[in-house]
């Protein structure tokens, strides 16, 4: 069957790409179509689709990995079943789990390029690795392949732990599927390498052999087979890290070697546990732990019974045992490493070590013993000696000797140990004397006929224990030490005395103004946290509710709790869009959403129609208080274009009329001499201007013909600057986000294609909304910016 990109699964899921494969299933990215998200689909290889047992373990692992919710482990989003049709009339069904989609690493990948870690590091990861554990554990849940091949890293440090494949519940009798021990030889614990019962115990040990390659780079067992580690787990001690990196703390250092206890119940019995003594040594990295039990003990030769001596070498799955671990084939039904392949790519992972332990073929007669073999007579000696016959005096004869030989053995024996006793040099090793309630020089007088030191690591408080005793030692007392050798100590301290505890009544604090009460409070030296709910019968500043509440008798240094009044509810409504409506248009849409028209101004506008809206006060979906008034503009049209004012006619210029007072007194004079004398005629002289001025009204229309029109460009000029007020309103985006304050930008665009900043101020969330006088020219857009983000672009005039 080929699986094809663009290939849809479900009606829901498309394939992009392969990216992994392991022994029993292919994984693939893909996208998720309903919800928008990548996936990598895990689908099981078809040679194994039609084996119950494959579909089972398959199918057992969405089971295991789907009821676990962590952010240490990869999630399990569905799995689901689908008929593909291959050729006409077949049909095959294709079984598929989707998980969740991880960008990263292996772990294995991580300790490879940057291994050793640092201390930090390790305990960090360490303690990521264990919060998986200990969800898991208490889903009842054992994962049982634990290795760094199965742990996913982020670009962000974030560890994941993957493949459930194997995984089993706690309640089973036994680790086995199908008759088999399943787990990787290298980081498996020696129940699992003898196919016995595992418990949360086992997981942790594979967690301590993880930490020892973070700090080292190496893993504590090789061999040139499957085998032979898992003989070195069963029989050999942990090497200490510090064998390989002596920088490593004696803290980190014991928690390694006490998780990897041979013995379950000398490791940590819980995560919890362990993650504790992670947690201290990562705050003090001589803090002291607890060596194993076992640690000294497994470090002696031992014998093995023959029941696991035959259950690790029945199921060598390798035909020469010194071939090299590479030429050995994993199982097909290997699930170690499906899911960390699958969504990180290609890598090469731990192999998974899987031993038959219910179909054992012995192929090889096992080893007769050495008793077996041991012939003390053979049968013809036997038979010769039925035929000696003794006497009765031999017989005493050979009691005698028989006794004197013995008593002369035991002499020279006694005699030997006097002779050489001295000879032989002692172990150079003390008892360790216990030293719990003695004081530091008591104990320093102890150790000396010991050959031993004692050293004070820390202080811990103790009710119990006068102050001044050791509490605790490391080695504990009895048992053996080599000499000249340090004991670490713990010395008892008194807990802080405890003050002596004022109560009081609290006061009824309710309806009590807030600064008030909390002058009340601190008089008492009793703490409060104020938090500000609306109110529409308590007014503003007000006590609305406390707690604990009245008369409640509490502590000096307690905490009340106060709810203050914010005073009536606030209600916001969303401005609409006016513009294009008519004013009464205008007025009916604000009323619908309980707002009201404030002012009413007119402006000419060349590209909205006479009697329209071309500007509303606040920009479309701003919010504003209900109630509140909206100031619009109208437009008046396109602008007229003024005609051109006639000149005023030049106005003639007045005539000077002759000064007739001496002229009259001449007459007189002269009438007085000639009384006959007629007066002579007054010459026209009026009518001369006329006719001359004449040609000066004719040429009016040459200046009529000037035109004026063409100073138009000086009616028109760029008006002078005006004022507008502008309500900057918060985004409702922006409202419940994580940002306190704000770069606010205001930029007015003009229609003529000129831009200026009218505004550039940080806000913080609370001063909203903000007023602003914004002072610019013309008409266009203004632009307002939260952040470089441009949330709004709205026409606007000044």
């Amino acid at each position: 069957m080929i699986i094809e990109p663009e290939m849809m699964l479900g009606d829901r899921y498309t394939i992009i790409e392969k990216i992994g494969a392991g022994g029993m299933s292919i994984v693939y990215k893909a996208e998720d179509n309903k919800l928008k998200r990548f996936v990598a689909i895990k689908i099981l290889r078809e040679e194994f689709a039609k084996n119950l047992d494959f579909i089972k373990s398959f199918e057992s692992e969405a089971l295991s990995a789907g009821s676990l919710s962590h952010t240490n482990i990869v999630g399990v989003y569905d799995v689901g079943s689908e008929n593909i049709n291959v050729s006409e009339g077949q049909e095959e069904t294709l079984h598929y789990i989707v998980m969740e989609y991880v960008e990263g690493i292996t772990l294995k990948e991580m300790i490879e390029e940057e291994a050793p870690f640092s201390e930090r590091r390790v305990i960090t990861y360490g303690l990521q690795i264990l919060s998986a554990i200990k969800v898991a554990h208490q889903k009842q849940i054992i994962h049982r392949d634990i290795k760094p091949q199965n742990i996913l890293v982020t670009p962000s440090n974030e560890l994941k732990v993957t493949d459930f494949g194997i995984a089993k519940a706690v309640d089973s009798t036994t680790i086995v599927l199908d008759g088999s021990a399943m787990g990787s030889v290298h980081y498996f614990s020696p129940e699992q390498a003898k196919g016995k019962h595992v418990n949360e115990t086992s997981d942790l040990y594979s967690c301590g052999i993880v930490l020892f390659e973070m700090i080292t780079n190496r893993l504590p067992f090789e061999a040139e087979n499957h085998v032979t580690i898992a003989l070195k787990h069963i029989n050999e001690a942990i090497p200490k890290p510090s064998t390989y990196n002596p920088q490593i703390s004696d803290g980190l250092e014991n928690i390694i070697l006490k998780a990897t206890s041979k013995r379950s119940e000398d490791r940590y019995q819980n995560a919890d546990d362990m993650m504790q003594d992670l947690q201290d040594a990562l705050a003090n990295p001589d803090v002291l732990i607890a060596k194993p039990p076992e640690a000294d003990e497994f470090a002696k030769t031992i014998m093995m019974n023959p029941q696991d001596i035959e259950f690790i070498r029945q199921n060598d799955t390798t035909e020469i045992v010194s071939e090299p671990i590479e030429s050995v084939e994993e199982e097909p039904d290997n699930l170690s490493n499906d899911l960390s392949e699958s969504i990180v790519g290609e890598s090469i992972s731990e192999p998974t070590m899987e031993f038959n332990t219910t179909e054992i073929e012995d192929n090889q007669p096992d080893a007769p013993s050495f008793y077996e073999n041991k012939e003390v007579e053979d049968d013809s000696q036997q038979q010769n000696d039925t035929d000696v016959k003794l006497t009765a005096f031999s017989k005493w004869m050979a009691i005698v000797a028989g006794v004197l030989v013995t008593l002369l053995s035991i002499s020279a024996c006694v005699g030997m140990y006097f002779l050489f006793s001295n000879t032989f040099s002692k172990p150079d090793v003390s008892l360790v004397p216990n030293l719990v309630g003695m004081t530091m020089t008591e104990a320093n007088i102890a150790v000396l006929e010991k050959d031993l030191k004692v050293s004070q690591v820390g202080e811990k408080e103790d009710a119990t224990a006068p102050v001044g005793t050791i509490i605790q030692q490391e080695p504990r007392a009895e048992v053996t030490a080599s000499k000249n050798s340090t004991i670490q100590v713990v010395v008892a301290i008194a807990p802080p005395e405890e003050e002596e505890v004022i109560m009081y009544s609290l006061p009824d604090l309710v309806g009590m103004e807030n600064t008030e009460a909390q002058a009340i409070l601190n008089d008492l030296g009793i703490y409060y946290t104020i938090s500000r709910v609306a109110s529409n019968t308590v007014e503003n500043g007000d006590i609305i509710e406390q707690d604990p509440t009245a008369y409640t008798q509490i502590a000096k240094g307690g905490v009340v709790e106060l709810v203050v009044s914010s005073g009536q509810e606030i209600k916001y409504v969303q401005v609409p869009s006016l513009y294009g409506l008519s004013q009464t248009q205008a007025t009916n849409t604000l009323t619908a959403y309980g707002l009201f028209v404030g002012q009413v101004s007119q402006v000419y506008s060349s590209s909205v129609g006479e009697g329209l809206v071309v500007d509303q006060q606040y920009g479309t979906n701003r919010s504003v208080q209900e109630g509140s008034t909206i100031d619009i503009t109208i437009s008046l049209g396109a602008e007229p274009i003024p005609e051109p004012e006639p000149e005023p006619e030049p106005e003639p210029e007045e005539e000077l009329e002759p000064d007739t007072s001496i002229l009259d007194r001449v007459d007189s004079f002269l009438d007085s001499i000639w009384p006959t004398r007629e007066p002579e005629p007054e010459p026209e002289i009026e009518e001369e201007p006329v006719v001359e001025e004449e040609p000066v009204i004719e040429e009016e229309p040459e200046i009529e013909e000037e035109p004026v029109v063409e100073e138009e460009p000086v009616v028109q000029a760029t008006p002078n600057p005006s004022n507008r007020f502008y309500n900057i309103q918060l985004p409702s985006e922006l409202e419940h986000g994580e940002d306190d304050s704000f770069q606010v930008i205001i930029k007015f665009r003009s229609d003529t294609g000129g831009e200026e900043t009218l505004f550039d101020r940080t806000l913080k969330k609370e001063q909203f909304p903000y007023p602003v006088q914004l002072t610019a020219s013309g008409s266009g857009s203004l632009v307002v910016y939260f952040d470089t983000r441009v949330w709004w672009n709205d026409p606007f005039s000044f």
